[in-house]
Parts: structure tokens; sequence; C-alpha cells
């Protein structure tokens, strides 16, 4: 019989109290007091991601529904303005209602894949430093290449005497 595994179940603890906790809102972002961290809904990015769009108007109609005033899927929404802008330039002809070309609507489902995944993003409210005189500085950077999309932060922190 196998054990198991102890990953799986933190990750399935950690999910049971993002859905308990999902009504809880802060800054438009869903809160987990309990973890002390921010997270995506599942459902409703799951709904944006499972949405089955074609048209430029279809297309600009996601951007607006993934709320993110904190900026922490940036690169995401990045990604989707330059699918919308792609739409625009590559033929002046084409209109809000007609169905995007075979190249630009395999672009389009392959971003909207990567939009459900940000249920897995867990960001925790705050950092707990020592108490001791530091200068902490925060430095982040948001990279969109071709289907990728990353955004890392780093904490440097000096400590004085």
């Amino acid at each position: 019989m196998e054990n198991p595994s102890p990953i799986g179940n933190l990750e399935s603890e950690s999910e049971s109290l993002n859905t308990k906790f999902s009504g809880l809102k802060c800054l438009g972002v869903s809160y987990n007091p309990r973890c002390d961290q921010f997270f995506f809904d599942k459902s409703s990015l799951d709904k944006l991601g499972n949405a089955h769009k074609t048209t430029k108007r279809d297309l600009i109609s996601i951007l607006p529904q993934i709320f993110d005033p904190l900026f922490m899927l940036a690169p995401l929404i990045l990604k989707g303005r330059l699918l919308f802008s792609k739409c625009c330039t590559k033929g002046s002809s084409l209109e809000w209602d007609s169905v995007l070309g075979d190249e630009l609507l395999m672009e389009v489902k392959e971003w909207q894949s990567i939009i459900p995944l940000c249920h897995h993003i867990k960001i925790n409210r705050w950092l707990p430093l020592p108490e001791c005189r530091k200068t902490c500085y925060i430095f982040t950077c948001g990279l969109v290449e071709s289907i990728t999309c990353l955004n890392v932060s780093m904490l440097k922190t000096k400590i004085y005497d």
C-alpha cells in the first residue's frame, strides 16, 4: 500500500481553504486570512479560460474581466493586450465581429489556456522581518515572450549596526 503524498495533502488542504474563503475579497482580489495570502479565484479564471472567443470583440472583452489592481498578473494581461494589438494591426480589414485568422486564433487559444493556471499563484500579504534596523528594497520585473509570461520579485535588505 502506497503512502499518500504529503505535498498532495497540502495542495488539497490549500485548495479547500481557498474555496472556503473564496468570498473574502481584499483590494478586489481573493484573500485567505488563515494563510494571510492573496490568490485568484479558480472558478472565475476557469470561466475565462474556457470561453469560446473567436472575434476581436470577444478578445477585448476578456481583458477587463481579469481584475488585478495589484498587478500580480501584469505579464498575462500584457500578453492579452499585445494579442489584441496584433489583431488590430494584422489587417485593418478585420472587423470587430469577424472571425480571427487561424494563426491569430491559435495564439489567442494558447493565451487563454494559461488563464486558469493563475489560481496556483498565491502571494503572501506581508513578509516578516526581524526587529532590527533594516532597509528593504523590492525589485520587480515582468517578461512576456511568445506564450511565456513571467513576473519576478526580489527582496533585498541592508542591515545597519
